[in-house]
C-alpha cells in the first residue's frame, strides 16, 4: 500500500493555525493562533488526487494521524468536476492532454479508466465539523499547478465571521459531503 505523508507540524502549516487536541471530543482540530476577520483567507491548501489503495499519514507535534481516502476525503466524480470554474476546468484540460473540459471526459482522463481517484482537501482531516461553524471551505479552486505530472489545485478556508486566538476551527461538512449528510452515530458516542 502506498504511503503519502503529509506534514502538518506547525512549521508546515499556515501562519495562525496550529493543530491542537480537541476540547469538545476526543481527538484533534485545527486552532487558530491569531484573529481573523470576517471573509479573511484563512489559509490556502492544496488538493491533491491520491489513488483509493493510498494510506495518508497526517504527521503532527501530537502524533501521526492515519487515513485511507475511502473514510477521509472526496471521491473524485463527474459532479465534483462540474463544480469547478469552467476557466479552471479548460486547464485542467490542457494539463491532461483532453479534447474538452467536459467532466466526465476529465473523470476518465484522471482515473485513467481504472481505480477511483480521490480528492485530498489539504488538511481537511484535521478540520472538525460545527452545525454552526466558522469557517468555509471553497471547494472551486483558486489555483492549478503541475506537481510531478499530476495536477494540484489550490483552495481557500474562509472565516465566516470573527474568529479568535484558541478558537477551534470548523465547518459544516455538507458544504462537501451533500445536504443529507448525518453526523455517524458514533462520532457521539
Amino acid at each position: 500500500m502506498p504511503i503519502l505523508e503529509v506534514d502538518c507540524t506547525t512549521s508546515a502549516l499556515p501562519r495562525g493555525v496550529r493543530v491542537a487536541r480537541c476540547r469538545r471530543f476526543d481527538g484533534w482540530s485545527l486552532e487558530a493562533t491569531r484573529s481573523f476577520a470576517p471573509g479573511e483567507v484563512v489559509y490556502r491548501y492544496p488538493l491533491r488526487l491520491i489513488d483509493a489503495d493510498t494510506e495518508v499519514h497526517l504527521l503532527t507535534e501530537l502524533g501521526v494521524r492515519r487515513c485511507n481516502p475511502e473514510d477521509h476525503f472526496l471521491p473524485l466524480e463527474p459532479g465534483l468536476l462540474a463544480a469547478v470554474p469552467p476557466a479552471m476546468r479548460e486547464r485542467m484540460a490542457g494539463f491532461l492532454g483532453a479534447a474538452s473540459d467536459d467532466p466526465d471526459e476529465l473523470h476518465r482522463l484522471i482515473s485513467d479508466g481504472g481505480e477511483p481517484r480521490w480528492l485530498m482537501l489539504g488538511f481537511d482531516e484535521l478540520l472538525n465539523h460545527a452545525a454552526a461553524p466558522n469557517c468555509r471551505v471553497s471547494l472551486a479552486p483558486v489555483e492549478l499547478d503541475l506537481e510531478g505530472d499530476e495536477p494540484v489545485a489550490w483552495g481557500e478556508l474562509f472565516a465566516l465571521h470573527a474568529i479568535h486566538p484558541g478558537d477551534e476551527l470548523t465547518v459544516d461538512y455538507r458544504t462537501f459531503c451533500g445536504p443529507d449528510w448525518q453526523v455517524p452515530a458514533h462520532w457521539c458516542a
